[in-house]
């Protein structure tokens, strides 16, 4: 393996880093093989963060049993992310990227061309760092601390900022799955921690999904949604799959045949369980 680089006395760092293999055996049988790892980055750690550029490429990661049998792969990864701050130094940015040609999950599902861009932008540096702050300095946060970090939370929500899944992609053999959203909490969304509901109406945004026709037939449970929808007209069907579009506002998911859902109505379910 091979580390270089070079940093400066006020923190800032550039390095490239390469590791042909790592191989590691346990004692039941079972070997974790890592090849190719290679990677550079150029910025510095901030509070609990990096600040600047990074990369990595992954040739192969897989986890065999006793009998060499793969558990676990990702073949052909890739990493990237982008953190600055903007030119007055008071909003943060930040952009990661995820890719892998192939993946085996520990439950034997095959994924290929998984990808995610994800995006958060005009985050309060302020604030953000606040909170990273308290949280680096205790991850069991106590009562005290929590009282401590309530106002940072508040101030960050109040100047408002942006999230967005730019593409979340894969497949599962000819059946492929795309996603995206965006959603934006507005400057003035104020006392978010002493009314959390204030956000449902607050939260501008959109969605977008698709499914491939190849997917919908190999999964009954995705017919069965898609069924569902089509029968309220909430998706439609496109030459070679379905695509579903919303937006969201006023605390609720608007479709383009204009009917809408409340947000709270959607999410209860997930909060309850």
């Amino acid at each position: 393996a091979q580390v270089k680089g070079n940093v400066t006395v006020l923190g800032d760092l550039n390095y490239q880093v390469s590791i042909p293999s790592v191989q590691i055996d346990f004692e039941n049988g079972e070997e974790i093989h890592l090849t190719e790892l290679k990677g550079e980055g150029k910025g510095k750690q901030a509070k609990g963060y990096w600040l600047g550029e990074q990369s990595f490429s992954l040739q192969k990661l897989d986890i065999v049993d006793a009998k060499l049998a793969p558990m676990f792969l990702i073949e052909n990864a890739s990493y990237s992310g982008n953190t600055s701050l903007n030119e007055s130094g008071d909003k943060l940015n930040t952009q990661l990227v995820l890719d892998a040609k192939q993946m085996r999950l520990t439950d034997g599902t095959d994924v290929d061309n998984f990808k995610l861009d994800f995006a958060i932008g005009d985050i309060d540096s302020q604030s953000f760092d606040q909170i990273m702050s308290i949280y680096q300095s205790s991850p069991m946060l106590d009562e005290q601390e929590i009282q401590k970090l309530l106002p940072h939370i508040d101030t960050l929500f109040s100047k408002g900022f942006n999230l967005s899944v730019n593409e979340l992609s894969l497949a599962f053999g000819d059946g492929k799955f795309r996603n995206e959203w965006q959603l934006s909490v507005p400057e003035g969304t104020d006392h978010i921690t002493q009314d959390p509901m204030k956000l449902m109406t607050a939260t501008k945004g959109s969605l977008n999904t698709y499914f491939s026709d190849e997917l919908v037939d190999l999964y009954p449970f995705i017919q069965e949604g898609v069924d569902e929808l089509m029968v309220m007209e909430l998706i439609e069907k496109k030459d070679k799959g379905y695509e579903l579009k919303a937006q969201i506002s006023d605390g609720k998911l608007k479709f383009e045949n204009g009917q809408e859902f409340p947000l709270i109505a959607l999410l209860m379910p997930a909060l309850m369980q």
